[in-house]
Order: C-alpha cells, then sequence, then structure tokens
C-alpha cells in the first residue's frame, strides 16, 4: 500500500507542477506513460487529482473535446471499475468467516500486520474526513421510543380570496323573462259555469285541476266522461310557456286584474302559507284564483263549445295542496274554502274587487256555500303528480310500489316517501311516510347565490360597484328567468380561490340544504322513525320533477342518490315520468309534461284516501338459555 501510494504521489506532484506552470498548454501535458504504474496507483492517482483544484488554465486544456479530456475519460473509467471491485471484496470479506475473524486468518497464513488494498480502494468513501464523507439516507428509527418527536401541521384556514381584476362587470342582469301577453278569451263566458242554452241532452262531470304553484298556476279539465283531459294555455307563447300562468296579481282603478295595473302582488302562495289567516292575503288568494277560473272556462267553452253546448256540466274543483300537508287537517279546510269563495266570486259579472272578494270569502263559511252545484276538493300534490305513471303500463300493481318524489319550484322543493295501494274500480290510496316542504327551490338558490357574492365582495374595495349591482338582480320567487348554471355565471373577471374545508355557496346549498333534506328528512328519517326497513329502502324509484329539475344542480340529485356513503342499503334509482295518452296538450314537448303532471292528476285522479304511515316495531331478539334443557349435569351420571 505504502509504495502504491508514493508512487501516486510522485505523479500527482508532476501533474501539480505543471499546472502551476506558465507553458501548460494541450500538447504539453507531463509524460507519465514512461513507466507503467500499477492499477491501485492510477486509483489513487486520480482520486489526488480530483482533490486538487485546477486552475482556469488547466480546466481549458481539459475541456470538451480535447485530448487530455479523453484520456481524463479513461482515467475515470478506470478508477470506476476499480472502486466496483473494491466493493466487491469488502462484501465478501464480510460473509467470509475466514477473512471477517483475526484467528482464523492467521492459521490460513494471513499475517496479523499485513493488510492487502484491492485495486480501486475508494478511501473517500470510508474516510472519517468531513471533506470527503459521503452521507447516506438513513432511515427511521426501528423503535417507536427512538423517532424523533413529529411536530403537528396546523390544519389549512377555510377562507375565500377574490381577485377583482379591472374589467369585472355583472354578466347576468335578470335572464330571459317571459312577457307574453295572455290570449284573448270571451269575458262573458268565463264567468259562466253552463254553457248550457237549450235543454240539456247529457249530464257529464268535469274536474278542474288547478294546481296554485309558486310561480305559475296550471289548470288541466278532466272530463271523467269520454276520459279525455284538456291541459289550459293562457298566453301566447310557444311550447310550455302558453301553458303557464304567471302568480303574480295587478291592481288598478277597476279592481285586480292579471296584466298590468298600478301595483303588482308577488308570492302570493308564500306569503298565503306563511300568514293563512291574515284578510289581506286571503283577498288577493281568493281575487288571483277567481281570474283564472274567468281564463280557463272561457277558453274551454271558446274551444269545445260543441262538446258542451247541449251537455250539463256537474263541476268539481280539485285544489293541489303541499306535500308537508298530505293528510286532511287544517290546511286542507283553508285551500277548500279559499276554492269555493273563488269560484262563487268568478261566478259574477262584475269586475273583482277586494270588496267582492271579501264577501265571497265569508260567504264560503256559511250554509249558502253547500247549495252551489259544486264539489271543492284539496289534494296532496305528490298524489295527483305520479297519477300519470301509477295509470300506466310501467306501473306493477304487484310491486311493493314504494316511491319517492321531490318537486323542483320555484320557492320550495317538495318531497315525498309513499307507498301507493290500487284499489277497486279504479280508486287509489296512499299512505305517506315521510314529507318536507324547505325554502329551497330555484330562486331561493339565486338569493342564496347573490347574498353570498355581496357578503365577499364587501370585503374588495374595487368591488363596491358590483356588490351594488348584485343587490339589483335579487329576484321576486315568481321571477320565470332561468338562472346560471354555476355561481360563477354572474360576473366576469373575478377569480375565487378556496382554502381548507371552504365550499361554494352551490356545494353549499347543495350538501348542506338539499341534500340533507332529501337524503335524511325523507329517504333515512323513514328508517329512523321505524316506519320502513332497511330491505325496503334499497333501490327506491325516484322522480324528479317539476320545473327547477331542468338545473343542474338539481339535477345532481339523481346520480347522489344511487348509492350513498356508509349507508349502502339506502338508495333511490331514476325514473322518468311519460306523458299519458289522453291528455291533450297541443304545443307541448314530450320532456316537460312533468310541469303539468300536478294539473293532471287533479283532474283525472279518483282518490281514496290518504293516509299517515304508523310504525313498524322492530323485532329485537330475546336472550335464549335453551341450551340448559340439552345439557347434562355430572350429577345425573
Amino acid at each position: 500500500m505504502g509504495r502504491a501510494f508514493e508512487e501516486a504521489f510522485k505523479r500527482a506532484q508532476a501533474a501539480k507542477a505543471w499546472k502551476s506552470s506558465d507553458g501548460a498548454s494541450v500538447g504539453n501535458l507531463p509524460d507519465t506513460s514512461a513507466k507503467p504504474a500499477s492499477p491501485a496507483a492510477e486509483a489513487w492517482t486520480a482520486e489526488v487529482q480530483r482533490l486538487t483544484p485546477l486552475k482556469q488554465e488547466a480546466s481549458a486544456v481539459l475541456a470538451p473535446g480535447s485530448p487530455s479530456a479523453a484520456a481524463a475519460a479513461v482515467q475515470d473509467d478506470v478508477a470506476k471499475s476499480a472502486g466496483s471491485s473494491a466493493n466487491g471484496h469488502a462484501k465478501r470479506a464480510s460473509t467470509d468467516p475466514v477473512l471477517a475473524c483475526p484467528s482464523r486468518r492467521r492459521r490460513h497464513g494471513h499475517a496479523p500486520g499485513a493488510q492487502t488494498i484491492p485495486p480501486g480502494y475508494d478511501a473517500g468513501r470510508l474516510s472519517r474526513s468531513g471533506a470527503t464523507t459521503r452521507h447516506v439516507s438513513k432511515g427511521p428509527p426501528r423503535y417507536p421510543h427512538l423517532q424523533p418527536p413529529r411536530v403537528a401541521l396546523p390544519p389549512p384556514v377555510d377562507g375565500v380570496k377574490l381577485v377583482v381584476s379591472a374589467g369585472a362587470k355583472l354578466v347576468w342582469e335578470g335572464g330571459r323573462q317571459v312577457t307574453a301577453s295572455l290570449l284573448a278569451q270571451p269575458a262573458d263566458l268565463g264567468c259562466r259555469a253552463q254553457l248550457l242554452a237549450g235543454k240539456e241532452a247529457s249530464t257529464r262531470e268535469v274536474v278542474m285541476g288547478f294546481d296554485f304553484g309558486t310561480s305559475s298556476t296550471k289548470v288541466v279539465f278532466g272530463d271523467r266522461g269520454v276520459k279525455q283531459a284538456y291541459a289550459v294555455p293562457f298566453r301566447d307563447a310557444p311550447g310550455l310557456d302558453a301553458f303557464l300562468l304567471p302568480a303574480r296579481l295587478y291592481s288598478g282603478p277597476r279592481g285586480f286584474s292579471l296584466q298590468g295595473g298600478v301595483e303588482a302582488f308577488t308570492d302570493l302562495k308564500l306569503t298565503l302559507m306563511a300568514d293563512p289567516d291574515n284578510p289581506t292575503h286571503q283577498v288577493r288568494v281568493v281575487a288571483y284564483l277567481a281570474l283564472a277560473i274567468r281564463e280557463a272556462r272561457g277558453w274551454l267553452f271558446s274551444t269545445h263549445a260543441d262538446s258542451y253546448a247541449r251537455t250539463k256540466i256537474v263541476w268539481t274543483l280539485t285544489l293541489g295542496q303541499p306535500a308537508d300537508q298530505a293528510t286532511p287537517g287544517a290546511m286542507t279546510d283553508l285551500f277548500q274554502r279559499l276554492g269555493c269563495a273563488a269560484w262563487m266570486a268568478a261566478g259574477s259579472d262584475k269586475d273583482i274587487t277586494a270588496l267582492c272578494c271579501r264577501k265571497a270569502w265569508d260567504e264560503s263559511a256559511g250554509p249558502s256555500a253547500t247549495q252551489a252545484e259544486l264539489d271543492v276538493h284539496a289534494m296532496p300534490e305528490i298524489a295527483a303528480q305520479i297519477y300519470g305513471f301509477v295509470n300506466s303500463n310501467q306501473f306493477d300493481p304487484n310491486a311493493r310500489n314504494i316511491f319517492l318524489l321531490a318537486d323542483i319550484g320555484a320557492g320550495t322543493v317538495d318531497t315525498c316517501l309513499f307507498r301507493v295501494v290500487p284499489g277497486r274500480g279504479g280508486t287509489w290510496s296512499f299512505e305517506v311516510y315521510t314529507a318536507a316542504v324547505e325554502p329551497t327551490g330555484v330562486m331561493n338558490l339565486h338569493r342564496h347565490r347573490v347574498a353570498w357574492w355581496q357578503e365577499h365582495l364587501q370585503t374588495q374595495l374595487p368591488a363596491a360597484s358590483l356588490c351594488a349591482a348584485m343587490g339589483e338582480i335579487k329576484l321576486a320567487t315568481d321571477h320565470q328567468a332561468h338562472i346560471p348554471d354555476s355561481y360563477q355565471g354572474y360576473l366576469s373577471g373575478v377569480t375565487v380561490e378556496f382554502s381548507g374545508a371552504a365550499l361554494s355557496p352551490d356545494d353549499e346549498f347543495f350538501k348542506k340544504h338539499l341534500m340533507r333534506q332529501v337524503q335524511g328528512r325523507t329517504l333515512y328519517r323513514a328508517f329512523s322513525a321505524q316506519l320502513l326497513d332497511k330491505l325496503d329502502l334499497g333501490n327506491v324509484p325516484f322522480f324528479l320533477c317539476g320545473g327547477g329539475s331542468r338545473h343542474p344542480l338539481y339535477r345532481a340529485l339523481q346520480p347522489s342518490l344511487r348509492g350513498l356513503d356508509g349507508y349502502s342499503w339506502l338508495s333511490a334509482s331514476a325514473r322518468a315520468l311519460a306523458i299519458p295518452g289522453d291528455l291533450r296538450a297541443d304545443g307541448l314537448p314530450r320532456a316537460d309534461f312533468d310541469r303539468l303532471s300536478v294539473a293532471y292528476g287533479l283532474s283525472m285522479l279518483n282518490l281514496t284516501s290518504v293516509i299517515g304511515a304508523q310504525q313498524v316495531p322492530r323485532l329485537v331478539p330475546e336472550a335464549s338459555d335453551q341450551w340448559r334443557s340439552h345439557y347434562v349435569s355430572k350429577d345425573q351420571c
């Protein structure tokens, strides 16, 4: 080892002297090939040269592509091959019992003081010098108590960051509002309950299905004598818009009207449901219903005059009531009285005024109301909406027939879990398990978005004008515009960044309000209240209806209910309502039938009863000690 190192040191000193000389050039390298050196010496020479800093001139000499660089590359290859052989020798020495034990080495002829340096021995790898030690990454300690203390990082802070550009502006200013005018109907025909002028030839029962919604009203006449239903068009508009009468009332010098006036009244249904005993709300609703009845009867008598000219009509007025009021109660009596008062006011040949409506409301509670040739019913909207399905070939009367329905309206979402029981003679019964009506409709989603934007834009100084503009688009519930598919569709030039567990307004509305209503308070509550078992709540047919069901946020209910995290037994599969063959609605697209499904069911459904489901007691297995009767003790042997 000493001789090899001495030879390598001399060769390195000669190279160093040449590097420090002023006449170093490409063809002037020191001649080290006159006397061949051992491989160990070559390796030591390479190592010493590596540790010796080169001057700028020597670096230029060893530039890539020069003969000197080629010679240096060959020398590096020799050193690497020698180093790999040294590593192999060291590995073999660690596993060979002869080389590992000193006494065995002496017995086998290895001198205790002699130490053979293998060719290419990498001294820098095992050197204790800090300049040549190559650090090897080590894994964590094997034992937990030897592990270093771990510092727990704080959780990310929930927050929302808005980046408002200089050109930010409001791009949605109210959407497309339908402003079609009402169809001109003969005023005198609407005030009449009978078209019969001479001697009657027949008598028929005609049911007016009146779907009084939050944003619009739909009316369908059901002639059960000929088994035909007629949807009433109210406006001069294409497609579905023709059958939607906006739930808005105007007042003028001559009284109330449905189109134009000095003052407009909106949210008629919601205000009445919030305060049913308010006389002002009662008068306005009676006036609106009376005007709508006049428009519907005027269309029927002018369009189908040949069918009813010599026919005496036995009238039935059926109003829909919310899903949470499906069973008979105080709300049922309210809707029946509203329908009776509106029918009386519509039969007058005078203008509909507040005094006229108040008089009709007072008389509807007296004995004179029963003398009119009218039968008024209040039917659950969920029963009417599903009638088109249960009366089709898709309905199996022998199945369990448990359904989940969600009616997405402008102001509210009505959800209900119920069972359909077919009866004799075309009658039906409904057993309601759970129902919920909450303000999670489309326009309340819009208001939730606007409030979220206003809250976060207040912290941005350049966005003061945007915050004020957002307040101007908080529309009424009866507004029929199509709101954007996402909360980002309201503004341009504004970037939103979420951190931590912060949610967008759409995700917050969907998860914390909509899914909690459909999944928790409707579907799961049937199990928690011991109304249904787990086997009954798997793959429940799910109907998504209403005007808001076209919105992407509400359509997401269908895939979200297919399988719920942690509740594999709780699921619902989407179904579609098909348009019945006995409904005449000229110009109505087949995909939009669900908007008229409630009015159609109100006019055609022969409802026997609607009852609330009773709790089903769950069987708890009792502890049994029957093994004692088969046990033979040692005393009996």
